[in-house]
């Protein structure tokens, strides 16, 4: 017949739109609790994962200060919201790579604040950004670009959800990047209002 879009291609697509929807979603909401909530966590020696601590070693003069954020990732399935164990979640700018426990957590990472600098001018971002890329065997590859890190706070995520590769299709990695959180947008969208609006 045509050559119009099948009813499996327009569901596919569909399903792709509700996937990536949710995917943003998630991350857009996070997961963010205070240093000293997590604090009181690790007073629980029973439920807590040691912290992976990527201070780095400070010799000689140098005396400027290092801030530091805290991130956990977790990977879940995306269709049965299942924790993944073994999953692989590589920081490049570290070259760093962590694995999933049962629960589908990395243990938590101490990281020393990187900002983006490009919105100086504009507007400062107070947090710290970095990529993470995950793998698992059978699962489309997953990349999570301007993962925030905020000081003083460990946030239990991102949470990534991860899709099974069909062995019919080209398995495109997801590559998602991170919003900022919506104060710093309100405040820079207020910040540039022309008079009058």
């Amino acid at each position: 017949m045509g050559g119009g879009i099948s009813l499996q291609d327009h569901k596919k697509s569909i399903l792709v739109i509700i996937v990536l929807t949710l995917a943003i979603l998630t991350i857009h909401i996070g997961g963010y609790i205070s240093y000293e909530a997590f604090a009181d966590k690790l007073a629980q020696p029973a439920q807590v994962q040691p912290i992976v601590d990527l201070a780095p070693n400070r010799d000689g003069d140098d005396k400027r200060e290092t801030k530091y954020g805290y991130i956990q990732p977790l990977v879940i399935d995306g269709f049965t919201d299942k924790a993944i164990e073994g999953a692989q979640v590589v920081i490049p700018e570290l070259d760093l790579t962590l694995i999933t426990g049962k629960d589908g957590l990395t243990a938590p990472i101490k990281i020393p604040l990187r900002p983006d600098n490009s919105f100086d001018k504009i507007m400062e971002k107070d947090w710290g950004e970095l990529c993470l890329i995950i793998y698992k065997e059978n699962y489309i590859e997953y990349v999570l670009l301007y993962t925030q890190i905020y000081e003083d706070e460990i946030r239990k995520g991102p949470c990534i959800m991860l899709f099974p590769k069909d062995p019919d299709r080209e398995n495109q990695p997801f590559a998602v990047i991170e919003s900022p959180l919506d104060d710093w947008v309100n405040r820079l969208v207020e910040k540039y209002r022309p008079s009058g609006q």
